[in-house]
């Protein structure tokens, strides 16, 4: 996975100035704990070297800001040297040249500023998969519905524009617009590039979700997305949720401007917050939220890391330790840590130490002349203490003289009173460690994704295991060792720390089968390999199956596997879309309802029908039983029908018994049973049918053989060939 990709803030940390061993808390400052460690090193050169993303501007920030007049908030940043944009009245967000950040902060219309913390794609990091089908939580079921008249949005990288999976049968793009803010653009566009977004080294991620949510039917294969008819918008994005919120903003205007109902899609995640919904990013992206406006989030990948912990103290003076590893994945160790009173008052002392596992000695940070960072504050948004801690292993055993092997970056924590307590995580793929006694085992408790499922009013969605084995392109077969059905072991577990439960539900998302983007330098400098076992099919441009032999890295049009919550997001944000198809007044409160009385419980999620655990959510996602809900509340608010009438019913078709849901209401309704060789052997006539009103046909009261259903209303008639085997 490139690092690129996960860095937490764009900013160049080039070592920190000596201060006293225990960490200043800020109360009733200007600017969070993050803004405070930029403070800290303005006075310092900025090496880009360190720290520092490759799309960052190494002299710049990015912010979120609270202000009390967001047009004059602009013109000042403006003539700081900044630039900001209008969110709404009371919030821009910005990017700002470090040594201008106390003067924002002095600005009479700015009330609070918060550091923009980066987040990452939740693709699981062995790059494993399988396949999504059309319908996963519900593969037997044949709908009418397609996501038609609903806008799909993915916020995310490595969009392949013109993949055949984005067009409709005619060959015309199916995309409405596109915002490439990774690539600076300034505006929006609706002229869609016959190319892509430029970012070849994500994975071509962005691709792969898009064509699980909203994918094509294509004729050369059935990995078609959940709402194949759906119209959809993508944006090329840094992952700073100061551009997010700006993303999120436009794409809701646009939808109110075609008068669709929208669903946002954001497959990325970070850890580095409060996890408890209050954040001013959280806060305004919940607002965008409403009645036919909704967002999904996925959990992360991060089950079964030990990134969390948290403790609670038994008395005043009791002090424990957190050590973090010596050779995190990124190079640094970057944690957060929030105590749990909301009460605006501080009950830790924070120190920042440095364990040496040979002598077995802490040394304190008065020791160091550099290398480490450590930010403490009263949070405006949730009145919870926060500490930032940032700290290079490599720059602290150079400073030190000693062997990095032996180091251990960390904290000690004392209680100032009774009962206090914190959570503390860390950012991707990093650990807790403990060493000779010290230090808290860490665990992967409370992970739900910052800037995505921990949205409030999001739909958090983690991922169960999808497929065994799958055919590759070059004809061998790829045998895996999950249980299809079995809870994704990477799969992100909550609770949330606010008042939501997450996650919300579960679908399917290790080992799942999209598009893929061949312009994606990722594992392969040159694009795409055909003979890489993730590689599964092919298509030309009318989407005809190509063979091994017929196909092109330069001109065809591939699909392959990847696996995450980042697959398992896309999986709901495309049955959300039939849903609101079905019904476009659905808010986000009407489909937690839906999923709460309609997932799925099983041997792997345990519980009945209604439970809630936080490691599973409701249970899996069941796309015909919320279809079916979506239309009887869409009856009971007497809310105008958007499907026509010669598509009147939804089937889905199991092996005993089919189930016939009706679209529309009809006067009356003729549903008949036809053998091949008996003629109608049974009839069944219903009067005013209501939209979500069922029927069943029972398999199990008739002989083997071949059927025919037939079902006419006043406005069409549907027939069916149902073959009957036991």
């Amino acid at each position: 996975m490139n690092k690129r990709l996960f860095l937490a803030f764009a900013i160049a940390v080039s070592g920190f100035s000596v201060a006293d061993a225990q960490v200043e808390v800020h109360k009733g400052l200007k600017w969070d704990a993050g803004t405070g460690l930029l403070l800290k090193e303005n006075a310092k050169p900025v090496r880009a070297s360190r720290g520092t993303s490759l799309s960052a501007d190494s002299t710049q920030g990015r912010f979120i800001i609270t202000v009390t007049d967001a047009e004059a908030a602009l013109d000042s940043i403006a003539i700081l040297g900044g630039e900001a944009r209008r969110i709404n009245d009371k919030l821009v967000t910005a990017r700002i040249p470090y040594n201008k950040i106390e003067a924002v902060a002095a600005l009479q219309s700015v009330t609070y500023i918060e550091a923009a913390h980066k987040s990452y794609p939740a693709l699981d990091n062995a790059r494993k998969s399988t396949r999504a089908d059309s319908v996963h939580a519900g593969i037997e079921l044949e709908t009418p519905y397609t996501g038609e008249g609903v806008i799909v949005a993915v916020i995310d990288q490595g969009f392949q524009y013109d993949h055949r999976a984005f067009r409709d049968d005619e060959g015309n793009s199916r995309i409405l617009a596109v915002w490439n803010r990774y690539a600076g653009e300034e505006e929006p566009t609706t002229d869609i590039s016959s190319s892509h977004d430029g970012i070849t080294d994500s994975y071509g991620h962005g691709t792969h979700v898009a064509g699980i949510a909203a994918g094509s039917v294509v004729r050369g294969n059935d990995y078609s997305g959940m709402a194949p008819g759906a119209d959809i918008v993508m944006v090329p994005s840094t992952l700073y949720p100061d551009e997010i919120l700006e993303d999120a903003q436009w794409i809701k205007e646009f939808a109110e401007a075609e008068g669709k109902p929208w669903v946002l899609n954001m497959s990325y995640a970070s850890n580095m917050g409060p996890h408890d919904g209050t954040t001013t990013y959280e806060q305004t992206m919940d607002g965008f939220c409403g009645a036919g406006a909704l967002m999904v989030g996925a959990m992360g990948d991060d089950g079964g890391s030990k990134l969390h912990v948290a403790h609670t103290f038994e008395a005043a003076g009791d002090s424990v330790y957190l050590l973090f590893s010596n050779t995190p994945p990124l190079g640094y160790n970057y944690a957060a840590l929030w105590g749990m009173a909301a009460d605006g008052e501080q009950h830790l002392n924070v120190e920042f130490m440095v364990y040496n596992a040979e002598t077995k000695t802490f040394r304190t940070m008065e020791d160091l002349p550099d290398g480490w960072g450590v930010e403490g504050e009263i949070s405006a948004n949730n009145q919870k203490e926060n500490y930032v801690i940032w700290a290079y292993p490599d720059t602290l055993a150079t400073l030190l003289g000693e062997e990095k092997n032996n180091l251990y970056a960390g904290l000690k924590i004392t209680s100032k009173d009774a009962s206090a307590g914190f959570h503390a995580w860390l950012n991707y793929v990093d650990s807790f460690v403990t060493m000779d006694g010290y230090g808290l085992e860490g665990d992967s408790e409370y992970l739900v994704a910052q800037g995505s499922a921990n949205i409030p009013r999001a739909i958090g969605v983690g991922s169960y295991d999808n497929r065994e084995r799958w055919k590759t392109f070059s004809d061998s077969t790829f045998e895996t060792k999950v249980s299809p059905g079995a809870i994704s072991y990477f799969s992100s577990p909550g609770p949330s720390l606010g008042s939501d439960l997450k996650p919300t539900v579960m679908a399917p998302g290790y080992y799942v089968i999209s598009s893929y983007n061949r312009y994606s330098t990722m594992m392969y400098p040159d694009g795409v390999v055909m003979d890489d076992d993730y590689v599964v099919a092919a298509v030309d441009d009318d989407g005809n199956a190509l063979d091994y032999a017929s196909a092109s890295v330069e001109t065809s049009h591939f699909y392959g596997v990847m696996s995450g919550t980042s697959m398992a997001a896309p999986a709901v944000s495309g049955i959300l879309a039939l849903w609101l198809q079905a019904n476009p007044k659905l808010t986000p409160e009407d489909v937690v309802e839906i999923i709460s009385k309609t997932a799925i419980r099983d041997e792997y999620t345990g519980g009945v029908q209604g439970d809630w655990t936080p490691t599973t959510g409701y249970g899996k996602i069941d796309a015909y039983a919320g279809l079916k809900m979506a239309l009887e509340k869409l009856a009971a608010n007497n809310h105008d029908l958007t499907m026509p009438t010669t598509q009147p019913v939804t089937l889905k078709k199991g092996a005993d018994k089919w189930r016939i849901l009706f679209n529309v209401a009809e006067e009356n309704v003729k549903v008949s049973l036809y053998s091949l060789a008996n003629g109608e052997v049974s009839r069944t006539t219903l009067d005013e049918v209501s939209p979500g009103d069922e029927t069943v046909i029972d398999l199990n009261a008739y002989t083997p053989g071949v059927y025919i259903i037939k079902i006419v209303t006043p406005n069409a008639t549907v027939t069916r060939k149902v073959v009957v085997s036991h």
